[in-house]
């Protein structure tokens, strides 16, 4: 049952007020957002701060702003149904208790960079499938009471976290990429840490190996590939760089398109065994599992970066690593970045061109993944 747009909230505790001006500004501390009130919004959340009332408030609408009885009702709820709608606040009298988590339909507990949670669902298909998917991000030592308590709503295609709706999806199919996309935004949102970029990595002789690259570029296929040849996993499509500049991994099982999955099945004949999923972007894919459990990365540990390949498929060509210059390879490394925490600010973009100075860069333009793989091995014999 919905709540009473009229009913009196209960604050959230990560919103707070900040004057300006007339008006105020509201920041929501959890999802970094700013939302601008006017002057009436800022009158109407104060009062509720003062602990009134909405009925209490609507008087003092009409003779503070001159507004009859109607317009002060309508002002009032337009505000309160908003203010809700954006999660501001929550209702402490009409809200629907949560349950109590259940055991029964844990799939784990798991840390993605500074998100420790623990994720259910209740179908123990799901269950199953999730395992495998976030099985390189199992927290050994989980702190139980710091965890965040996710819920696969499988009937209702929902990610939950507590009573709110964190994503949803049209069709049971999607359910599983929803996930991963959906627990991905929820731990960039709560980073400290500087950049993320949408690359894949791989750990070459204790450094990263940082492949940016668009949707088609193959480096999803190629990361794959280099995981079977016995390189351990950073991640497959987003990976996250701290303050000073050291690779964070984010090691789910790899996301392989449809296109891929021929051209891997000699590495992992297991590959056709997984299930097969549609993505929201209508794409169709399997996960697979680095295979060997020894080489999965620890996702607390850090990294330096050694190099940036660009890759791209190119059938028929012959396979060649070429040096790219720094500028064209942190022009084209910024097309895909996402500042994380305060952003970027000038000394932080001082500290980015000072840090790719002493990244080696390159173009991989490949057709067979055997001389792909073989040329990206051999960049450790170069340094």
């Amino acid at each position: 049952m919905r709540p009473d747009p009229l009913s009196p909230p209960g604050f959230s505790p990560h919103v707070s007020l900040q004057f300006l001006d007339d008006a105020g500004v509201l920041f929501r501390a959890d999802t970094k957002q700013l939302y601008a009130l006017n002057t009436t919004g800022t009158f109407i959340w104060c009062q509720l701060e003062e602990g009134l009332a909405p009925e209490e408030i609507a008087p003092l609408l009409q003779q503070s702003f001159g507004l009859d009885a109607a317009q002060a009702a309508a002002c009032l709820e337009t505000a309160l149904s908003q203010w809700r709608s954006l999660g501001l606040f929550r209702d402490t009298e009409n809200a629907p208790r949560q349950p109590e988590p259940n055991p029964d339909f844990e799939v784990g507990y798991f840390r993605l960079l500074e998100m420790p949670f623990c994720l259910r669902a209740s179908s123990a298909m799901l269950r199953e499938q999730l395992a495998g998917l976030l099985a390189p991000l199992a927290d050994p030592n989980p702190c139980k009471d710091a965890a965040l308590d996710i819920l696969v709503d499988e009937r209702d295609r929902v990610l939950k976290i507590g009573n709110e709706d964190a994503e949803i999806c049209d069709d049971v199919n999607q359910i599983v990429p929803m996930i991963k996309a959906g627990l991905v935004r929820l731990a960039l949102e709560r980073s400290n840490d500087a950049l993320a970029f949408h690359a894949a990595g791989v750990s070459l002789k204790g450094r990263c190996l940082l492949m940016p690259g668009a949707s088609g570029s193959g480096k999803s296929t190629l990361t794959a590939a280099l995981v079977g040849a016995g390189l351990p996993l950073l991640g497959d499509d987003t990976i996250v760089l701290t303050d000073d500049f050291q690779a964070r991994p984010m090691p789910f099982a790899i996301c392989l398109k449809s296109g891929s999955w021929a051209l891997l099945q000699s590495r992992f004949p297991r590959l056709a065994l997984q299930p097969t999923y549609c993505r929201m972007d209508g794409k169709y894919v399997r996960y697979l599992l680095p295979p060997d459990p020894k080489r999965w990365i620890d996702p607390s540990s850090r990294q330096p970066v050694g190099w940036i390949v660009f890759p791209s498929h190119a059938p028929q060509a012959k396979s060649r690593l070429e040096p790219l210059p720094r500028p064209e390879a942190l022009r084209r490394l910024m097309q895909d970045c996402y500042p994380l925490g305060a952003g970027l600010d000038a000394a932080k973009v001082a500290q980015l061109v000072a840090w790719i100075r002493e990244v080696a860069c390159f173009e991989l333009r490949f057709s067979a993944l055997e001389d792909a793989v073989e040329q990206l091995c051999g960049l450790a014999a170069r340094s």
